[in-house]
């Protein structure tokens, strides 16, 4: 790799979860000043040229089409054959122009990708057709949903059929990407904006006799049946259709979707018309349906009022906004639709791993083997403490005892490993394909990916996540899996374990702490200087006695825009040694040019001097 690679690397735990300078976020103390096993490591000075990061938003618009839009926005004279004899109340066409003027901007937008899909009682039409993905909005994809809008407009607006739909789409779409990419995944944002002039049509009550309590000012309980559609048409009888709890639940489920991506947004916007709906007059009253105690003459403003909450409520709880597209069209509320931009990629996580020793309450242990099984637990479950896979089945020790609730026995070799005798298992060889400390069979009963470092692209590596019962396979950043106060990932960095309540002794006292410092600006590059305070060492068991005070510490930086934003990995393995008896903390440095693209670095190629 070469130098500049690696300077890349160390740029930056500026912005990043980990600490620039100063002590970490978990010894607030400074730790214990009177410890005689500890070291400091330290690199040579390495210097960053940024680069861009790719970071795609895709946006999914669903644009309401049903036979109510005639009198909420009929067009132009291009549009008489679609709303008849509305067109002459002086409507423009104003979905047309806000959505135009979005696709332009999204046209400008170098990593913007849309899809439009319309609905009325049922999704009409898709650009791209399902079940096509996101594109490119050029001109030629513009005039095809101006076309869409100039179609005659018909049915109910069946908003949960429209949702349901972009769910699957959205799905799809997330889907496609785990299997091609899942490193942009989880750089990609997804937008849902709804375009909708009222309520959904019809609602159906499942339990016709139930308490229907809803109102335009409390739309969060039930609705009674808005039509006879609800009971007449076959295999809906019985059933629930546009409900708020409904609607709410397809939320949460497009949110669900959408987890591994950056982020996800629902978005809405109400394009009502107040001047149409009083021009039309009683006929129109209840064009958007008819609401109890409400008296004639009001009901289309009851439709705006629950319209409004409604959407409001969705779009609070996909943590987006909900806008109204104002009568004369002045305003665009797609204007505040944004495009996510990827940034600069420097490096944003480091971590220091030491490999030989594990946390306990109150001090780190030896652990010779490096299977995340001290020595004294080793002796305790008669394993062999020189041998990180006693009985063989590519299932580490630690692996095995940590999971005896699933009947794994780090004695005896389990059908969920490697048995190259074993029928199931014909000629296995055990590898961990991505470096990251876990064999492919480990990460097979995790539910993590062999080829990814960090399965969920959440900073975190799968064997740190692993060996603190914490889920790789998705993004929990607030997690405190033990309940004790710290979060898991801050007991990570400080190399505690997140599954131990009754640690705060060992972080006080023996907390990681890496610490980068800006050293200088060389023309469009910046060089820093990279230190990590509070390294143990401990007695390691060897085939010829002991060694006292070593570790073997595994170096990893993340690179990307953000620390849950991780575009690669780079990494090194250091064997670090305290003589007792000395007073002052021993500073060990390596050279800068050993950094390494994972998974390239192993246990016997490493800086330093092993255990005798």
């Amino acid at each position: 790799m070469t130098t500049r690679s690696c300077a890349l690397l160390l740029a930056a735990l500026v912005g990043s979860g980990c600490q620039c300078s100063g002590d970490s976020p978990l010894l607030p103390d400074g730790g214990d000043a009177g410890r005689t096993d500890e070291v400091r490591l330290s690199t040579a000075t390495l210097c960053l040229t940024p680069e861009l990061v790719s970071a795609p938003t895709k946006v999914l618009v669903l644009v309401d089409t049903s036979g109510s839009t005639c009198l909420s926005d009929p067009g132009t004279a291009s549009d008489a054959g679609a709303c008849l004899g509305f067109t002459g109340m002086g409507g423009v066409s104003r979905r047309e122009a806000t959505l135009d003027a979005f696709l332009g901007r999204a046209q400008a937008a170098p990593e913007a990708l849309v899809s439009v899909s319309f609905f009325g009682e049922a999704v009409t039409g898709s650009l791209p057709s399902f079940p096509g993905g996101f594109v490119r909005p050029d001109a030629a994809f513009r005039a095809q949903v101006q076309a869409f809008l100039q179609a005659p407009p018909a049915g109910p607006s069946n908003l949960e059929g429209a949702l349901a739909f972009a769910h699957a789409r959205l799905s799809a779409e997330v889907q496609a990407m785990r299997q091609i990419d899942p490193g942009m995944l989880s750089r990609t944002t997804f937008r849902l904006v709804v375009l909708t002039d009222g309520p959904p049509s019809p609602r159906c009550l499942a339990d016709d006799t139930q308490d229907a309590g809803a109102t335009p000012a409390m739309v969060e309980g039930l609705w009674p049946d808005s039509s006879t559609f609800c009971n007449d048409v076959a295999g809906l009888d019985g059933g629930s259709l546009n409900q708020t709890a409904d609607l709410l639940s397809l939320v949460d489920a497009l949110k669900t979707a959408a987890a591994p991506a950056r982020a996800f947004t629902f978005d809405t916007v109400f394009f009502f018309n107040d001047a149409n709906l009083a021009a039309c007059g009683p006929v129109c009253d209840d064009a958007f349906g008819r609401y109890a105690g409400v008296a004639p003459g009001g009901q289309y403003q009851a439709a705006k009022t629950d319209a409004r909450n409604l959407l409001g409520l969705l779009s609070t709880r996909g943590g987006g906004a909900a806008r109204d597209l104002d009568t004369a069209g002045t305003d665009n509320p797609l204007s505040q639709v944004d495009f996510v931009d990827g940034g600069v990629a420097s490096a944003q996580v480091l971590w220091a791993l030491p490999l030989r020793s594990v946390a306990s309450d109150t001090a780190p242990l030896p652990d010779s083997d490096g299977d995340g099984l001290s020595d004294a637990r080793e002796a305790e479950v008669a394993t062999e403490p020189l041998n990180p896979d006693t009985d063989g089945d590519c299932l580490s020790d630690g692996f095995e005892v940590q999971r005896a609730a699933a009947l794994f026995d780090p004695k005896v070799k389990d059908a969920r490993g490697c048995d190259p005798a074993s029928p199931m298992t014909p000629n296995c060889v055990c590898r961990d394909v991505d470096g990251d400390g876990l064999s492919q069979f480990e990460e097979n009963v995790l539910g993590t990916s062999a080829a990814l470092l960090d399965s969920d692209f959440d900073g975190v590596t799968d064997l740190q996540e692993a060996r603190g019962d914490m889920d790789a396979t998705r993004r929990q950043p607030l997690r405190d899996g033990d309940g004790d106060g710290a979060l898991d990932v801050d007991e990570v960095r400080a190399t505690s374990n997140p599954a131990r309540g009754t640690d705060a002794e060992f972080r006080r006292r023996y907390a990681v702490s890496p610490r980068l410092t800006l050293e200088s600006r060389q023309g469009a590059q910046e060089c820093w200087d990279i230190a990590i305070d509070g390294l143990s060492t401990v007695t390691l068991q060897t085939d010829g006695g002991t060694a006292d005070g070593y570790n073997l510490v595994k170096l990893l930086l993340g690179v990307g825009s953000a620390p849950d934003d991780i575009l690669r990995w780079y990494g090194e393995c250091v064997w670090v040694h305290r003589q007792r008896g000395g007073a002052a903390v021993p500073n060990l440095t390596f050279p800068g040019n050993r950094w390494r693209p994972l998974p390239e670095v192993v246990d016997g190629d490493c800086e330093g001097t092993a255990p005798p």
